[in-house]
């Protein structure tokens, strides 16, 4: 683990709020914010693939958006404490998931040897 002190001395932080300009909705955004360096190569290593695919996906699949998803980790939470959920939350989470569909299918055409 990386002493904080380090990453602010670096602007990492900064670095972290540029990247959060580009993400799409507020889980995304959060995801961006909390990012940190690793130290385990195994782990930086997959997230540099991750990278790299999801770079190659924007790039070449034009389609490719998570556009429709909508944070819905509040409403999913209620309802697995047992609440009921009007119809507008009900379709925000179905509007998410076929949206995750979506980005999925059109992701589907990695070349043969990318994940090699």
């Amino acid at each position: 683990m990386i002493d904080e002190k380090y990453l602010k001395t670096l602007e990492f932080p900064k670095i972290l709020a540029r990247l959060a300009e580009h993400t799409d909705f507020s889980a995304g955004r959060e995801l961006a914010l909390t990012l940190r360096p690793v130290t385990d190569l195994d782990e930086a290593q997959a997230r540099q693939q991750e990278t790299t695919e999801a770079r190659w996906l924007f790039d070449t699949q034009k389609a490719a958006s998570v556009g429709g998803a909508r944070d819905v980790r509040p409403r999913v939470e209620a309802a697995v404490r047992g609440a009921a959920l009007p119809p507008s939350d009900l379709l925000e989470i179905a509007e998410t998931l076929t949206s995750g569909q979506r980005l999925k299918k059109s992701s589907g055409a990695w070349p043969i040897n990318f994940r090699a």
